[in-house]
């Protein structure tokens, strides 16, 4: 092994700037691969570190009943607080809703359920207890009426900043309160999650100056739970117990009727599918961008073993054998594998203050750099070990350089050959000859990598426009995520008329929301009356009559369940937070898809049932016909224009309530990296562009003598230059027939799966157009890319190419 540290050391004082730029390229790549993982990791647990760190409310507890009246209003208070003393409960705020309109400086106008004006008598809610992280300005004086603090998201609808005006219109009254602060809280991170709370948070004068009774939406008493989100079924059955208790009472009217109204669990949820959407798009950049510098890398890496390669006939008649050229070969790589892996260590930790990435950054509480040790010190080993497997291939070739030398003598391409027997001009057959034939000794350069790593980014290529087409046609198609229509309202017989006569309604379907127990499960129930649409249906039919139900796919694999099978439904009737009544027998028609509210504590469990089957039905507190209207809006009309002209013929407009149509949480992220497939396609075109570039130049390079020949045997330069240019259309054309179709077939399944995870409607969209577009495009830049290389060897001097042979 001396001789062979020795010819080791040798090399790399002789060919040090060689190993170091492929080691920085191997860097590069691999830097942003492990800063990607790194940045997932963090965004990953980002929220879970908020929400302990503030103090986070685990759940909201709730009454029913009617709070416009002094005396129910007080009994609700009353119950609430004997649920402050629940074991389960650890921290606790008493809160409420105000029931009043809120004009923001740009004249935007919000109401309740889109934005809840809260406050609390004891000050603990948004300080001690699910406490807000201020962004700009300051937390509200507790002892002044006329202040207020924005949630992020609430601010940017209003049009609001720190020291704008908000009118507040109650029933009988309007106020004016000042913004004083803006920040970001726990149940309030993402507007578009289950357990969405949309908040302005008012301070404790505030409350004791609205005691009006119809000034109140009704209170709630925040509570974080021993053990966190999992003692919330714990914290539900001493609920239970108290009902119980109140109930027996007899010391007074108290109604026993506690719920939890929303758990922050599906805001969690939502936050960490959120998360886990950011982490693939991360992993997605960190390996594409890997495979982009890995496919330049193992060319270059194999170049520069070949041309070091040129010496092994001597070292082998020097007395090396075959294994101790590979491990010199070897050694070579493992420098650049060691230098690629401490660059790729200090570029993640100097990345890392960027991450988490989007609106999550404002989540985290530590900013700055992270040392991640799992990652850094994960990620520089499987650089070595990538690097190491890169140079394998081509440092065994390279000392077994005699044996590929006489194999590749006798080697010729059938292709070639027919092309010559056809009678193509000669300019063509070399071109052709040369793009498929690897050549031997100092003048082979790797044909099939090169074609392979084409084929793969082309592939990649189509797969990101395919899967990009279909991601765009989702976004602009809100029926596919379940939004069949844009509003729904009141649907009586009164506000059916006052909706109808503002002229913005182009159709309605009546119909009813609750909930229910299908299999024993509890879920989300939408009924649709006859009308011009239904549910958002995946497959099977919408369900129809007394006996037909459709679920949700993740319905139908929690309950192992499918279409053309039964399940056994129980509705809520009354004041009950469980089923209960009757069991009713339903057959499975169809797969649905249905929206996601902020109330909502049950994401993606639901069930689609007809107004035919409630009618029957009749639980108790269900209105014949349905008591809910699903709105579609004239087409030029915004949701928003079309709420505001609702809201002007409704009664009690700070009271009613309306639920917009709005992006689930998984729209919003799939929004959120809507672009991320075209700048990924883009990345891969220019690979495919440099893989090539690559290829021809060094192919001129190292293909001197043959060139050389050519213009002996009597090639003028245009025919030298038509070669190159042969040579790189038929690469790209062998690349093309390869890389679309399997482009296509891949984006189109990976779109499905990704789809059939979120349960939305899963059509792709194969732009046809752009993949024909590709065709040329490829074969023009494949020519353009040529020129230069050509215009190089048609200057090639016989003579002087010769000698130096």
């Amino acid at each position: 092994m001396s001789a062979v540290w020795m010819r080791a050391r040798n090399e790399l004082r002789l060919h040090w700037r060689a190993l170091l730029s492929l080691g920085l390229i191997a860097g590069l790549g691999a830097g942003a691969a492990v800063a990607a993982v790194g940045g997932a990791r963090r965004t990953l647990t980002v929220y879970p570190r908020f929400r302990a760190a503030t103090h986070a409310f685990d759940d909201l507890i709730g009454t029913n009943g009617d709070s416009t009246d002094a005396a129910a209003l007080a009994t609700q208070f009353a119950e609430l607080t004997k649920a402050e003393s629940l074991p389960e409960v650890t921290g606790y705020s008493i809160t409420d809703a105000f029931a009043c309109t809120v004009t923001g400086p740009s004249g935007t106008t919000e109401a309740f359920p889109d934005l809840f004006v809260i406050a609390s008598p004891d000050g603990r809610l948004g300080t001690t207890l699910n406490s807000i992280q201020i962004l700009q300005g300051r937390r509200a004086d507790p002892n002044k009426l006329d202040e207020v603090v924005l949630t992020t998201f609430e601010a940017q609808r209003l049009g609001a900043k720190v020291n704008s005006t908000l009118t507040l219109a109650f029933p009988k009254s309007t106020l004016s309160v000042r913004v004083v602060g803006i920040g970001i809280m726990a149940g309030a991170v993402d507007p578009s999650a289950g357990g969405y709370t949309p908040l302005a948070l008012m301070t404790p004068a505030f409350f004791r100056a609205h005691a009006d009774p119809s000034e109140h939406q009704g209170p709630t008493l925040a509570v974080t739970i021993r053990g966190g989100l999992a003692g919330i079924p714990k914290l539900q059955a001493e609920i239970d117990q108290l009902n119980v208790q109140i109930k027996g009472d007899l010391k007074g009217d108290l109604k026993g009727d506690l719920n939890s109204t929303i758990s922050s669990i599906p805001q969690s949820a939502s936050v960490r599918r959120t998360a886990v959407f950011q982490t693939v798009g991360l992993l997605l950049f960190g390996g594409l961008a890997l495979l982009t510098v890995l496919a330049i890398f193992i060319q270059l890496l194999a170049r520069q073993i070949f041309l070091e390669s040129d010496e092994q006939d001597a070292l082998r008649a020097l007395g090396m054998s075959q294994n101790q050229l590979f491990g010199l070969a070897l050694l070579r790589v493992a420098a650049v594998a060691i230098g690629a892996s401490a660059l790729a260590v200090v570029i993640a930790v100097v990345a890392s203050p960027i991450f988490p990435i989007g609106f999550m950054h404002q989540l985290e509480l530590s900013p700055g750099f992270r040392f991640d040790g799992l990652v850094l010190f994960g990620g520089a080993g499987v650089t070595v070990v990538l690097v190491v497997l890169a140079g394998l291939y081509p440092a065994w070739g390279a000392s077994n350089v005699g044996a590929r030398q006489r194999e590749a003598e006798n080697r010729t391409t059938k292709t070639a050959n027919a092309l010559a027997g056809a009678s193509f001009p000669p300019s063509a057959v070399a071109g052709v000859r040369m793009a498929l034939e690897p050549g031997h000794g100092r003048n082979a350069i790797p044909v099939r990598t090169t074609i392979a790593g084409t084929v793969l980014a082309l592939t990649a290529l189509v797969a990101s426009l395919t899967f990009g087409a279909s991601l765009q046609f989702l976004v602009a198609t809100p029926s596919l995520s379940g939004w069949n229509f844009d509003l729904i309202a009141p649907g009586d017989a009164g506000a059916i008329k006052q909706i109808a006569d503002t002229g913005v309604v182009d159709s309605y379907a009546r119909g009813s929301i609750g909930q229910g127990g299908v299999d024993g499960r509890v879920m989300d129930i939408f009924a649709f009356g006859s009308g011009p649409f239904g549910a958002s249906i995946v497959s099977g039919r919408r369900p129809e009559g007394t006996n037909e139900i459709a679920l949700a796919a993740k319905t139908l694999h929690l309950l192992h369940t499918a279409v053309g099978k039964t399940v056994a439904v129980r509705l809520n009737s009354g004041d009950n937070i469980a089923p209960s009544g009757p069991t009713y027998s339903l057959r499975v028609v169809g797969v649905a898809i249905t929206p996601q509210f902020f109330f909502s504590t049950l994401v993606g469990n639901s069930a689609v049932v007809s107004e035919e089957f409630l009618d029957a039905a009749h639980p108790s507190g269900y209105m014949v016909g349905g008591d809910s209207l699903y709105i579609r809006f004239k087409r030029g009309i915004s949701i928003n224009d079309g709420i505001t002209r609702i809201r002007r013929v409704l009664p009690n407009q700070s009271n009613t309530f309306l639920l917009r149509r709005s992006a689930s949480s998984d729209l919003t992220n799939i929004q959120r990296i809507s672009r991320l497939p075209d700048a990924l396609a883009g990345l891969l075109a220019l690979v495919a562009a440099g893989t090539l570039a690559h290829t021809l130049i060094t192919s001129v390079r190292r293909r001197r003598r043959d060139l050389a020949i050519l213009r002996t045997l009597g090639f003028v330069r245009g025919q030298v230059r038509l070669a190159v240019v042969w040579q790189a259309t038929t690469i790209i054309l062998i690349s093309l027939a390869i890389g679309l179709p399997l482009g296509a077939v891949a984006g189109r399944w990976a779109w499905h799966t990704f789809v059939g995870q979120l349960g939305y409607v899963p059509v792709s969209i194969v732009p046809m157009g752009a993949l024909l577009l590709t065709i040329p495009a490829a074969i023009l830049l494949a020519n353009i890319i040529a020129s230069i290389p050509a215009r190089a060897a048609a200057r090639t001097q016989p003579a002087v190419a010769l000698r130096a042979e």
